[in-house]
């Protein structure tokens, strides 16, 4: 019966359990205590400062390093995980202009 509610407890699946069965009819009751964990999650400002009169979005992304790589901003693009000016934006190189702003999850681009 141990074994059945430490499986249980752990999250694993049990095939075959070893040890005495409880008698047919009999209700077993587990109660399993979950602990709540409160995540924090800090918010990124990064100010861009425009020298041209645009920058493509995947460029950008790697620019400011939320990106590996150029690729890697496409792909998070393409992941709908950016948006432009508060709508996802969809094209990989989408002209991103002074005044706009650009969010990924927990930061911001503000680009001047």
């Amino acid at each position: 019966m141990a074994e059945l509610v430490d499986a249980l407890v752990s999250g694993t699946s049990i095939e075959r359990c070893g040890g005495s069965s409880p008698l047919p009819g009999t209700i077993i009751t587990v109660t399993l205590y979950s602990t709540l964990f409160t995540e924090v999650y800090m918010s990124q400002n990064i100010e861009f400062e425009l020298t041209t009169d645009y920058i493509e979005l995947c460029n950008l992304l790697k620019l400011v390093g939320l990106a590996d790589s150029g690729g890697r901003g496409k792909a998070m693009v393409a992941e709908g995980l950016v948006k432009v000016d508060g709508e996802i934006e969809t094209r990989k190189t989408a002209k991103i202009r002074s005044g706009q702003i650009i969010r990924v999850e927990y930061s911001q681009i503000i680009v001047k």
